[in-house]
Parts: structure tokens; sequence; C-alpha cells
């Protein structure tokens, strides 16, 4: 394929549906709507011998029916088409082959849609980031931005949706702390080594940037595809319908706002922005958010000896 693959990627509820809304309106992309989750919900687990090719072919097919099943019917996308067409290509022989499975979802992505003229084929991937070196390897013209969050802030954004959504699925207060922990600070780290290794190919942008500094940031992200700034890029949108954001306060944003940014005070916990600081402070600096270094030895200890117990 002669376009251009642009993968969004960042620790989940740091900006990433925003991000992909961003492109949408863009005449030089063609964005799919959601995350496509196979790099998560189907590889590497379902790749295992233990599985039978009709199990895997279930699962990658009922995962890819999520990722979409939202969209309703539009002028710019047909569903049907993408999932038959997707569908025909598996076999016993490429099910495990996680290069060729992403081939096929783009390939048949690009041929469901209406629009035909565009540059950048855009794909979004909760954190990703670790396989940005692999993917860069297998795809030509692959390009990768990465968004990241002032993690105290990203926390507040993840236990507001506690009660309605993450409890159902087993992840109480502490478990979204242990896993922003643990994933973000691989998010961050890999932010650092993909500079490094991808370079040209690789950028990095701060939700609090994309928020408060929209006209900059959005021309320097213009500047790293290649292609012309649109006002467009200022109102995000699916399919050509506005987006207005997927908090869990089902509150209605009709364009990039950042009434979010730096209330993590407000609705998190101060032990809890202590072990935050504690395990992130590095990464914290290097994106300049601002550190108060006087976390507690005790909220530290109270903390592993409860991540303790519950995974050891």
């Amino acid at each position: 394929m002669k376009n251009k693959i642009l993968f969004l990627t960042g620790h989940r509820k740091s900006g990433t549906s925003m991000l992909n809304a961003i492109f949408d309106s863009h005449k030089d992309f063609l964005v799919y709507p959601n995350d496509i989750s196979i790099l998560y919900a189907y590889y590497p687990a379902f790749c295992l011998k233990e599985y039978s090719f009709k199990k895997k072919k279930l699962r990658l097919i009922s995962v890819i029916k999520k990722s979409i099943n939202f969209t309703k019917k539009n002028n710019f996308f047909d569903k049907n088409f993408f999932l038959k067409s997707f569908i025909k290509k598996l076999d016993k022989k490429n099910i495990n082959n996680i290069n060729l499975i992403l081939k096929f979802l783009i390939h048949s992505f690009v041929a469901s849609s209406k629009q035909k003229q565009f540059k950048y084929v855009v794909i979004k991937e909760t954190s990703c980031s670790l396989m940005a070196e692999k993917l860069f390897k297998k795809f030509k013209n692959f390009y990768m931005i990465q968004i990241v969050r002032d993690p105290r802030d990203n926390f507040g954004s993840l236990v507001e949706g506690e009660k309605k959504y993450y409890s159902k699925i087993g992840e109480k207060r502490r478990e979204l702390l242990a896993s922003l922990i643990n994933r973000s600070l691989i998010d961050f780290e890999y932010s650092i080594i993909n500079k490094k290794k991808i370079k040209k190919n690789f950028f990095v942008l701060r939700f609090e940037d994309l928020t408060q500094k929209k006209m900059i940031t959005l021309s320097k992200v213009c500047k790293f595809l290649s292609v012309k700034f649109d006002k467009k890029l200022l109102v995000p949108s699916i399919f050509g319908k506005p987006f207005y954001g997927n908090n869990f306060k089902k509150i209605k944003f009709d364009k990039i706002s950042s009434i979010n940014v730096n209330r993590w005070k407000q609705r998190i916990k101060s032990n809890e922005a202590s072990i935050i600081e504690f395990y992130l402070s590095k990464f914290m600096k290097v994106y300049k958010y601002k550190v108060s270094n006087t976390f507690k030895t005790n909220h530290i200890l109270d903390f592993y000896n409860w991540y303790n117990n519950r995974y050891f």
C-alpha cells in the first residue's frame, strides 16, 4: 500500500481517543474510529498453541467487531464490507502472524472506505509504544505519535470510571493505581527509547500542550507529518460527526478542552499522588510535570504491602 501508516498510542485515558478524532476531518487522513484492540486483546495471548484455529478466529473477529460496533450507518465507511473482507483473508497459516493480520485489517479498512484521497491511514492502539520498533521494521512509511499526560491527572480520569466500568471488570481503585504505575512507566520509558531508535518517524506530545496550546502543538504535529495545517483539526469528529469525548462524567466537549488539566488535587487522594510521584517522578521531570517531592514513606509501604499481597 502506498499510503503512510500513522499509529497513535498512549496510556489509557491519556487523550488517545481525542487525538484520534482530531485527524478525522482533515482530508489527508483516513481514521479508524476506535482502538483496533488486537495488540492487547488478541495478540499474543491467543496465538498460543493451546487454542484451535476456530477459537483464534472467533476471538479475533469478536475483538474487531467490538472495535467498530458503536459506529452507525454513515457515508464514510461500509462496516459489513470491512468485516467480510477481513474475515475472508484469515486462514491457519496467518492466524498467528500479527504483521499480516494488521495488514489485512488496514487493507480491508481502506477498501471499505468511501474516502479515496488521503496520505495517511490512522490506527489507534493503547499502549503499543513498546511495539514501535517492530512495527517500524515491518511497515513501510510507518509513523507513530505518542501522547503523554501528567500521571496524577491520568489517574484522576481513571478513578472517575471505577464504579461505572472498571470495578465491573475486576479493577478497583488500588488495582487501577497499580496498573497505572506499571503500564504508564512502560509507556514513558518507551517514549524515550523510541525517540532515539525511530527518531524522525516518532513524535511525542503532551496532553497539556495539545489542550492548552492547540494551534502551536497541532502545527508541530502537521510539520512532523508533512501535511498542511487545517483548522478542522481543532474540532474532533468520528466519520464526520462531532466527537464529544468519552469521559466518565458524560460531559460533552464540542472542541478540544483543557478543563481536566491539573485537576488531580480534586480527583485523587494525597497518598495516591504521593505513590505516583514516588514511582514516576523520573519521567514526570522529563516531561516537565511539577513533582512535590513530599511523599511519605508510610504511603509507599502501605501500597507495597497491599501490592505484594494482591499479586504475589
